[in-house]
């Protein structure tokens, strides 16, 4: 990526004059042999039951250790599948394109890239990414490379800009122009086309996610992890109490509610932004579960290294399916 201007971070952490959405762009890359491949979706695989009338896929995941980007129906069997380079992270924006990170080395410091499923298009990325999210159009990623710690934007086709550098930052989230960056210290800052504006809702920032309306999440890490449920001026409306470890979080799609899963503690929780638990479910079927994604009717894809379990919006295990390689991510395909 081409630095685009702007000085080291201010008092704030953040480096106001970079996070202008006018900042020169160009052209990066065009990944014509990843391109390829997700252009050459497979018709048949050989793990896992694939779908006897492969449709428009209803969930995504990564399977790092698969090498695979895989598109899964209703019912979970596959419906898609494509050879990629260890997928790592996925982002799906309102537009319903889809974003994956990949690994172009065995380890988290090694060579990464941005791909956009859509176009074929890779951009190569200059560090290591700590968060991927898709709004408005564009991808955002939270980015620890020679210059520090970078928020850019990158759209469809490759072209590319630095919103901003911030003094660190654990993950981030996006909503249209906005795009919110949460660190170790316990701050989440609120990057637009009007500047920046920042708060401490808590501790070290977990995760962070775009709520209802103008609202957003935020998760802390730890043993005592809290949700914090933040106005759009980053004000907090709610402070809750987990009682989980570290726990995992995907965000009801238009509704005001939110999952969380306790892989250590085999529980998962939908609590509502008013903070009354709308599910509490205990001894999930397995240890290490994590939050893939929310379903649009309350419902939950919970991942485990080689699996995938359904739960409906009345909390029943609805199905799974297995023989995957290790899944890191699963997103919402959206239409």
């Amino acid at each position: 990526m081409s630095d685009t201007g702007g000085g080291p971070a201010g008092p704030g952490g953040v480096d106001a004059r970079s996070a202008s959405w006018a900042a020169p762009a160009r052209v990066l890359a065009f990944g014509a042999g990843a391109a390829a491949a997700v252009a050459l979706w497979l018709g048949s695989v050989t793990w896992g039951e694939v779908s006897p009338e492969p449709g428009v896929p209803h969930f995504w995941v990564a399977d790092r250790d698969g090498r695979h980007l895989v598109g899964l129906d209703r019912e979970l069997f596959v419906s898609r599948s494509a050879f990629l380079s260890r997928p790592v992270d996925l982002a799906v924006g309102e537009d319903g394109d889809l974003w994956c990170l990949l690994a172009r080395g065995d380890g988290p410091d090694g060579p990464h890239g941005l791909l956009c499923v859509g176009t074929g298009v890779e951009v190569p990325l200059e560090g290591r990414p700590l968060g991927l999210a898709a709004s408005g159009g564009q991808a955002s990623v939270l980015l620890d490379g020679p210059r520090g710690v970078e928020v850019w934007r990158v759209a469809p086709h490759g072209v590319a800009h630095r919103l901003a550098r911030v003094r660190e930052g654990t993950c981030l989230a996006a909503r249209g122009a906005q795009v919110l960056v949460g660190d170790s210290r316990g701050r989440v800052s609120l990057l637009g086309s009007y500047g920046v504006r920042s708060a401490r809702p808590g501790d070290e920032i977990r995760a962070v996610a775009a709520g209802a309306g103008s609202s957003w999440w935020v998760l802390t890490a730890g043993p005592d992890a809290r949700l914090v449920h933040l106005a759009a001026d980053l004000s907090t409306r709610r402070v809750l109490e987990t009682g989980l470890e570290d726990p995992s979080m995907a965000v009801v799609p238009d509704a005001d509610s939110v999952w969380l899963v306790g892989g250590r503690e085999r529980r998962a929780l939908r609590i509502a932004a008013d903070g009354h638990e709308e599910r509490a479910l205990g001894d999930l079927p397995m240890a290490g579960l994590v939050a893939g994604a929310a379903t649009r009717s309350g419902g939950l894809l919970l991942l485990a290294p080689g699996a995938v379990l359904h739960i409906d919006s009345a909390g029943r295990m609805a199905r799974g399916q297995g023989g995957f390689g290790f899944l890191v991510d699963g997103v919402l395909a959206r239409p």
